[in-house]
């Protein structure tokens, strides 16, 4: 397929100075090996930082503001920030979750139910042509604490349906009570399926803060 350079200026361990300059021209070069193959560049949100190229996409993890900015630039986006989009975040607060073993740490914050069902993929900020470059909505789950099948499953599950209705519900036909009452049937359907479903967790005022951008 082609290198990607690795010249003096490209790496990170050159400090932050080089960091925008090797970003732009690792970018660039991947931009036209993409090219050269019939494809379009899609990124984390740190591609910003090197210059987007007219066709590429961005996926805006760091929080809202990178796939906003890239919206308003006309640029397409896929939104999956960590304050309501990663999976591998805790479900529960921490000391809770571990107090059940040492298999139960997951990554930071957690993460809870209520909080991926709550959000909105299309920022109120967008107009409605910059809205139409919002391309969807990603759950992310890395997998530094997935030991096996089962503990993926519990990170995912239950908050994987919040996602799909996230992903196909308008905010305003939302109602996080009624999406509970609907669940029971979802999570007896993961029980006849032995899907390692994770808890269901409402927060409390002291609780730690759950995740955030």
């Amino acid at each position: 397929m082609g290198s990607l350079p690795t010249r003096a200026g490209t790496h990170a361990s050159q400090g932050p100075q080089g960091r925008p300059r090797g970003a732009k021209l690792f970018c660039k070069t991947g931009r036209k090996i993409l090219a050269s193959k019939g494809r379009k560049l899609i990124g984390w949100d740190e591609i910003r930082e090197g210059g987007l190229s007219p066709q590429a996409s961005v996926m805006s993890w760091r929080g809202e503001a990178g796939g906003i900015a890239s919206a308003q630039e006309g640029h397409d986006v896929v939104m999956c920030p960590q304050s309501h989009m990663y999976f591998d975040y805790y479900q529960a607060p921490a000391a809770q979750e571990l107090a059940k073993g040492a298999e139960f740490q997951a990554f930071e914050n957690f993460l809870p139910l209520q909080q991926v069902y709550q959000y909105d993929p299309v920022p109120a900020q967008l107009s409605p042509q910059e809205a139409t470059h919002i391309l969807g909505v990603q759950a992310n789950l890395w997998s530094e604490f997935i030991k096996d099948f089962k503990k993926m499953q519990y990170q995912a599950f239950p908050r994987i349906a919040a996602l799909a209705e996230v992903a196909w519900s308008p905010a305003a036909d939302k109602d996080y009570a009624n999406f509970l009452e609907r669940l029971e049937d979802i999570l007896a359907h993961y029980q006849l399926a032995q899907i390692n479903c994770g808890p269901i967790y409402t927060p409390a005022p002291q609780d730690e803060t759950p995740a955030k951008s």
